[in-house]
């Protein structure tokens, strides 16, 4: 979900389809990008302490 979730406020968009590059976040407003975004949320999650190991399995 790291593509569908807002790095902003962690609102998880159920519809979002794999063609959409770009999506507004239904709660905050927000406009992402869809790589951008998901490369974020990877990043927080590593600050976060959570191992890169599960994600590239």
């Amino acid at each position: 979900n790291t593509s569908r979730t807002c790095h902003h406020c962690r609102h998880i968009n159920k519809e979002l389809k794999i063609k959409t590059r770009n999506w507004k976040c239904q709660k905050c407003g927000k406009t992402l990008d869809r790589d951008t975004n998901a490369a974020i949320n990877i990043l927080n999650r590593w600050f976060n302490g959570d191992s890169l190991k599960k994600y590239l399995n």
